[in-house]
């Protein structure tokens, strides 16, 4: 009697979770292509602006994301499952856009902060687009890190062979040095 209590729980959760992520993914695409559509289409050449295109981007990407992560770990046949490939990709992409749209409203944040209390300040452009370039290539490779950790069946030290951990061994060692001189460069650029 509990085994099919507990089927039916685990049943109804997918049920759940695939109709919230649904809802959200729905209303957070409508909600992003109408901003997005909005700075687009607006003649002003601010940083913000190109900030916000970004944002909104990035945003309309998680909610593509997560509904496919959703639907590739609980959909059945040959390529469903938490350890199959789509389902891999579907996070990945999920991960990458999660962790820039929260570099891209810090980002925003940072900006809009220093108009408002520095309103003569001049903020270079270029070196923002540099670190923000230099803040997705680590992301872009951290996340092609994993996938070869993953579907390269290496074990880069002995005793981590599991993903994860080879995984967080490989980030904190390389990746979180990488970004914490981006961040310290932004803040320079920001303020001087």
């Amino acid at each position: 009697s509990s085994g099919i209590n507990a089927e039916y729980g685990t049943a109804a959760m997918s049920y759940i979770l695939l109709a919230v992520s649904s809802t959200v993914s729905a209303v957070g695409t409508l909600a992003n292509s109408v901003s997005l559509s909005y700075f687009t289409r607006s003649t002003e050449k601010s940083l913000s602006r190109k900030l916000f295109i970004l944002l909104n981007t990035f945003d309309l990407l998680v909610c593509f994301s997560v509904l496919l992560t959703v639907v590739f770990f609980f959909c059945t046949g040959s390529v469903c499952g938490g350890d199959k490939f789509p389902f891999r990709a579907s996070f990945a992409l999920y991960d990458l856009s999660i962790e820039t749209t929260a570099y891209a409203t810090c980002l925003l944040g940072a900006v809009r902060v220093v108009s408002v209390c520095l309103p003569f300040h001049h903020i270079n452009k270029k070196a923002v687009l540099v670190i923000t370039v230099v803040f997705l290539c680590t992301e872009v490779f951290r996340l092609l890190f994993r996938f070869y950790i993953f579907y390269g069946n290496i074990g880069l030290l002995p005793g981590y062979i599991k993903f994860d951990n080879a995984a967080m061994i490989a980030l904190l060692t390389v990746f979180v040095p990488v970004n914490c001189v981006c961040c310290g460069l932004l803040v320079w650029e920001l303020m001087v």
